[in-house]
């Protein structure tokens, strides 16, 4: 009965383990949409002023907003790349 015992709780403990990686998980998602939609969000504005700027050739507030753009660009890669956990190493021998 002792050996039934034990198993029931290792799989308890993976269960909780299991669970708090979910909630990790969801955490996470949660996080990278938030994230997501303020780019899409700022991209868009930014696309807009470019268009009323083109209406009004202005091309100094066009240069501007393709900066930001280009800022926005570079803040969007940099985290994607500080949230995209390594590549699993795999050791030879198959």
């Amino acid at each position: 009965m002792g050996l039934v015992r034990e198993y029931l709780e290792r799989l308890v403990s993976q269960g909780d383990r299991i669970m708090a990686a979910i909630d990790d998980l969801n955490a996470a998602v949660t996080a990278l949409t938030t994230a997501v939609n303020t780019a899409v969000a700022e991209i868009s504005a930014e696309a807009a002023a470019i268009a009323a700027a083109n209406q009004n050739n202005n091309s100094a507030a066009i240069e501007v907003a393709v900066g930001n753009i280009n800022t926005l660009t570079g803040n969007l890669t940099a985290a994607v790349a500080a949230a995209t956990p390594p590549a699993p190493t795999t050791s030879g021998g198959s």
